[in-house]
């Protein structure tokens, strides 16, 4: 019984760390997939090989290449992006990138680097303002590119 119990209670705790470090994931951008490089929906083009998703933290850092990532279409809506110093972001004509941060207490863009929005990115529900760092590096451009923000709360 007492070894049943330790068994037990050691697959909780390992169930229970799991579950932990997977909801507070950060996806980061790796980029470089040969025939994607460049491609948001690329799996493999981030660091737990899956796609950022409802809920997800998502870290573009300053790479060794050139190949940021680039939104052609409407993504799954992520809680939090940031955009480290010397890394991009490019956001095209059809493409469209919406973060929700109501289950977060972040803004919803924290900018160091730079986005190039020539589609939508529509910030809501972030706990703090819509975008921290720097703004001046947000470059929209006058070709349809736009920034929406809904109300914070």
């Amino acid at each position: 019984m007492n070894t049943t119990y330790r068994i037990m209670r050691t697959i909780i705790i390992i169930f229970a760390l799991f579950s932990c470090g997977y909801l507070n994931a950060q996806w980061v951008w790796v980029g470089g997939t040969p025939g994607r490089l460049s491609d948001w929906m690329e799996p493999r083009n981030w660091n737990l090989n899956r796609v950022p998703d409802e809920g997800s933290s998502v870290r573009i850092p300053q790479l060794n290449q050139p190949f940021y990532p680039e939104i052609k279409e409407s993504v799954p809506s992520i809680a939090h992006l940031e955009v480290a110093g010397g890394a991009e972001l490019h956001v095209l004509t059809n493409g469209l990138l919406q973060i929700d941060g109501q289950d977060t207490y972040d803004a919803g863009i924290l900018l160091i680097g730079k986005i190039y929005i020539h589609g939508l990115i529509a910030v809501l529900n972030t706990a703090q303002s819509e975008i921290a760092g720097n703004e001046g590096n947000l470059i929209t451009y006058t070709d349809g590119g736009q920034l929406s923000f809904s109300p914070s709360y």
